[in-house]
């Protein structure tokens, strides 16, 4: 019973009024940092050797 009155018990919605509103500063939400991360030597343990790569991709038709 406990489970199923945490699972289905309303919550309170939270209502700003207007001043409070004006108040919050206006940032852009759809803006992302990106990191980039580039490879400049491959591992040749956790990516076999170049021609192991080759065969792999001849195989796979890529």
């Amino acid at each position: 019973m406990l489970i199923l009155y945490l699972e289905f018990r309303p919550f309170k919605v939270l209502k700003l009024d207007k001043a409070e509103e004006d108040s919050i500063p206006s940032h852009n939400l759809y803006t992302y940092n990106v990191i980039v991360h580039v490879h400049t030597q491959f591992s040749f343990d956790s990516l076999g050797k170049p021609s192991d790569i080759k065969k792999a991709m001849e195989i796979n038709n890529i």
